[in-house]
């Protein structure tokens, strides 16, 4: 029988791994060494990990499957109950609280989960998360320290950020160097000042904030802090609306343009291609904006980045492999990529069905700032208020914009909206992929299933999957799917459906 296992990762005794304060907290490190490029880095990490769901079994409770893993050998967490009420939950989580710093791992809480296997497919997921299990986590752990210094971030909207720079302290074994204050009004509320003695907090032990300030620490006559009124990264105007203050320059600002860079390459999963390495090609001159993503190969035929530390010749072909990846993407993923204030992945969704294609939308978004039908328009949508289409009026009033997203659609392929979904045969339908597909990325192909009307799926069941594409070395959903039955799909017999 195939066996499909999942599993939570984090370094093992990890105070002891973090002496000399190289890694910030176990999630990230952990992580991070998984997406090294050089595997002996990731080996000389003491990596550990627990198992904790299996697909493909005949379990019928979450207890039977960690007892399953157990038997075929894999790490389980021995710290588990079976509870039959509340107060058997509560007195479970408060053992684990007080026993959380002998357990030789870090951890911020517990989850709950369901213990019947076919209630949690009758519960189904969320779009973040499965509704039959939920973390309850642990306060948050605190420390004082000295705020040394307030600087100003500024995002790719050009909202103004401000950033405690702290005396390092280590909180839960992890160093805080920094923590953010989030806006003017919040430094005005807590009255935080530069020297201030100040509570330190890890939200969800990852997170830092300030919760207090200590005010009978303070030494007379300090200051309070000014936010600035010209921007830090390029001495434009900035603009205020109550606590947020945005920098004007737009196209001008640099960090906005790194910001919308780094927007654009996280909406589209570019393997390879993080905030470092955006700073770093930015801060050569290699990309200025968005549009220089698509024309870094032609660059780099005329710039030795070979010769420089941290690119060898296979990471920089991963890096273009991974660029020319994207240059197939739907009209959904494109307007969301762009980095427009208001205009995440939902709106974009709306903003997509209602207009079909690039051409339709670009049309109509290009006339928006002097043509006042097609703020009606936009309004009929539901889901869309004023404030987004004030925010897209002043995108779009913005020539430089207008250009960028003309040049940027030139280089790629937007991939329409497919009209009448509702009409169409497939809509309602649910859809399960496994395998590596051959002609695309396996989250293009969801993603055009979800314009077709399709539900796509995670998982395969008798009474909520009707197809299941297979692509190369397919795992144990295709195993599945042949026992129960289920129509399954080439991915060459899925595209002919589409």
């Amino acid at each position: 029988m195939l066996y499909q296992i999942k599993w939570t990762y984090g370094m093992g005794n990890a105070k002891k791994s973090n002496d000399d304060n190289q890694f910030s907290n176990p999630r990230n490190t952990a992580s991070g060494s998984l997406r090294q490029l050089d595997p002996e880095v990731t080996a000389r990490r003491p990596l550990k990990y627990f198992a904790y769901s299996l697909i493909g079994g005949t379990e019928k409770t979450q207890l039977e499957v960690l007892n399953k893993l157990k038997e075929l050998g894999f790490c389980v967490n021995e710290y588990k109950f079976l509870a039959n009420n509340t107060d058997e939950m509560l007195e479970f989580y408060n053992q684990i609280y007080s026993n959380r710093y002998n357990l030789g791992y870090d951890i911020d809480g517990i989850v709950y989960k369901v213990n019947d296997l076919k209630s949690h497919d009758k519960l189904g997921n969320t779009n973040k998360a499965p509704r039959g299990s939920i973390a309850h986590k642990f306060p948050a752990e605190y420390g004082k320290t000295i705020i040394e210094e307030i600087s100003i971030q500024v995002g790719r909207t050009g909202i103004l950020t401000p950033i405690a720079q702290l005396v390092p302290i280590n909180i839960g074994g992890v160093l805080i160097t920094r923590a953010t204050l989030h806006n003017k009004d919040e430094i005005k509320r807590k009255d935080i000042r530069e020297g201030d003695l100040v509570v330190v907090e890890r939200a969800g032990d990852v997170i830092p904030k300030i919760t207090s300030v200590d005010k009978s620490a303070r030494p007379k006559n300090t200051p309070k802090f000014v936010f600035p009124d010209i921007c830090p990264e390029c001495s434009s105007i900035v603009d205020s609306w109550g606590a947020i203050v945005r920098c004007s320059g737009g196209d001008i600002c640099p960090a906005q343009q790194i910001g919308k860079v780094k927007h654009f390459v996280s909406q589209l999963g570019m393997t390879g291609f993080g905030d470092k390495q955006v700073e770093f090609l930015c801060d050569l001159g290699l990309i200025d904006n968005i549009n220089d993503i698509f024309t870094l190969e032609e660059k780099l035929k005329r710039f030795n980045l070979h010769e420089l530390n941290g690119w060898g010749e296979k990471s920089i072909s991963n890096l273009l492999d991974s660029i020319n990846s994207r240059r197939t993407i739907t009209l959904e993923k494109f307007i969301a990529s762009l980095g427009i204030r208001l205009v995440g992945p939902h709106v974009a969704k709306l903003l997509a069905k209602h207009y079909q294609s690039y051409e339709n939308w670009y049309s109509v978004m290009s006339t928006l700032p002097y043509n006042r039908k097609v703020s009606g328009q936009l309004m009929s949508i539901i889901g869309i208020g004023e404030e987004t289409i004030a925010s897209l009026k002043e995108f779009f009033s913005d020539v430089d914009n207008i250009v960028m997203v003309s040049d940027l659609a030139s280089q790629l392929t937007i991939q329409s909206v497919s009209a009448n979904t509702n009409d169409s045969p497939l809509s309602g339908k649910v859809i399960v992929f496994t395998g590596t597909l051959l002609t695309m990325e396996r989250n293009e192909a969801q993603e055009m299933a979800e314009s077709l009307g399709m539900k796509v799926s995670s998982s395969v069941s008798k009474k909520n999957t009707d197809f299941v594409v297979v692509g190369k070395n397919p795992g144990s959903k295709y195993q599945k799917a042949l026992e129960l039955g289920i129509k399954i799909l080439t991915e060459e017999e899925f595209l002919k459906l589409t």
